[in-house]
């Protein structure tokens, strides 16, 4: 009984160091296996503890993927500076509508300008005989509308009385 309690003492204290000093060899190890210089104990160590020996990438591999690197860089520049460019004519449009309108509301400033400074040249005489005039024409149009409503009516009545004599609708 006593064995087996040693055993399994060992064991968890055993399995605990297992990946401290796993982790531990792999920081010390990192330098070489990025050059390439591992000597024999370094190389057993890796081995023991199942630490991936990468291989140097060469100054080809290197230069490749610097350069794949820079093209996929300089693509999103590009995509990026057309759409700046794309937003920045949309915004001249923008302005130019802006002004053309502005330019509009100017004329139509001035006209109105105009119109207010010629009426204020009317002798206030002139104006109440043109409200005169204005008041008679409405009247006019009023009893005009009148007759002509009541006018409807009386056809109406009669083209219904005609319609049911004659033809009993």
């Amino acid at each position: 009984m006593g064995i087996e309690i040693i055993a399994g003492l060992l064991a968890v204290i055993l399995g605990g160091i297992y990946p401290l000093l796993k982790k531990i060899i792999e920081k010390t190890l990192q330098k070489p296996l990025k050059k390439g210089e591992l000597n024999k104990f370094q190389k057993t160590l890796a081995d023991i503890f199942e630490i991936e020996k990468e291989k140097p990438k060469s100054y080809k591999i290197r230069l490749e993927e610097t350069l794949s690197t820079l093209n996929k860089a300089f693509k999103e520049v590009d995509k990026a500076t057309e759409e700046f460019t794309i937003l920045m004519k949309e915004k001249e449009q923008t302005i130019d509508i802006l002004e053309q309108k502005l330019k509009e509301l100017s004329k139509e400033e001035a006209e109105i300008k105009e119109r207010v400074d010629t009426l204020q040249k009317i002798p206030l005489e002139a104006i109440s005989h043109f409200e005169q005039i204005v008041n008679k024409g409405d009247k006019r149009s009023a009893l005009r509308d009148y007759l002509l409503f009541v006018s409807g009516i009386i056809v109406s009545v009669i083209v219904t009385i005609i319609l049911k004599v004659y033809f009993n609708f």
